[in-house]
């Protein structure tokens, strides 16, 4: 792999791991207050392959354990439950999706290109401000990505 590769591959894990770090709390806020509002947060939670309750249990460990494809997967298949009426439309759920699809192509080791590796920040970008979590680091990333794709357009 050569560098200009490498550092889009970088700016991709760090778009992924910024993703991460603001996703995983409103993921978590949202399955919690939806269970307990409900009274249903040992039961179902429980049942629910895509849940561990001890995670749930210990935020430190939800955390540090959960990777962004296991977030992104359970935002999509909790979106009839819980998700779809935190937004007006499918939007965000569509976002997951596109997210989702960016994230499988980079764990097979695509090779990324400027142009691609900018649509993804931004995607990343979008679906969390349409989340209303912070999103001034994965912004500092997309001008710094935007600088890159100008510098080098092809």
């Amino acid at each position: 792999m050569d560098n200009y590769s490498a550092e889009l591959r970088n700016i991709m894990l760090a778009g992924f791991d910024l993703l991460k770090l603001n996703f995983c709390n409103y993921i978590e806020a949202n399955i919690k207050r939806f269970y307990v509002i409900n009274n249903q947060w040992v039961t179902v939670l429980y049942k629910d392959k895509n849940i561990n309750l001890n995670d749930l249990m210990n935020p430190d460990l939800f955390r540090n354990t959960t990777d962004v494809k296991y977030l992104l997967t359970l935002y999509a298949e909790q979106w009839e439950t819980i998700f779809k009426y935190q937004v007006q439309t499918t939007y965000t759920l569509n976002l997951c999706q596109l997210i989702f699809f960016q994230l499988e192509q980079l764990l097979v080791n695509y090779k990324f290109n400027i142009r691609e590796v900018y649509r993804c920040i931004e995607l990343i970008n979008t679906f969390l401000e349409e989340l209303g979590q912070n999103t001034s680091e994965i912004e500092n990333l997309r001008s710094q990505t935007f600088s890159l794709l100008y510098a080098n357009p092809k």
